[in-house]
């Protein structure tokens, strides 16, 4: 007993609306101008939503700035501009400016 030769025909019927050329051509076209669009649109939510999502920033408190009374010639390390300004009570400092003098900084 063979399946594939007792099988009944399958008859369908086609649309020849469907392979109209004036038709067709109208659908792809209108389709290939939304997609750019809709992707758009998708990235533009996407970066939306991933900024909301992102952790809150408290205000940062504000930084206090003062040349070091204590630091000697030109500033050529920032790690030693900083721990000149910690024996002065600051909590950091950095080498700025085109004289290079050391700046302490501390949170006011």
């Amino acid at each position: 007993m063979n399946l594939i030769s007792e099988a009944a025909p399958l008859h369908f019927a086609i649309n020849p609306s469907l392979f109209s050329s004036s038709s067709n051509s109208l659908t792809l076209s209108s389709m290939a101008r939304s997609v750019p669009f809709v992707s758009t649109i998708f990235v533009f939510l996407l970066l939306l939503l991933a900024t909301e999502m992102g952790p809150r920033m408290v205000a940062e408190a504000r930084t206090c700035e003062s040349q070091s009374h204590r630091f000697k010639g030109p500033c050529v390390s920032d790690t030693n501009c900083a721990s000149v300004c910690r024996t002065e009570r600051f909590s950091g400092g950095h080498c700025r400016g085109f004289r290079r003098r050391c700046f302490c900084t501390k949170h006011c």
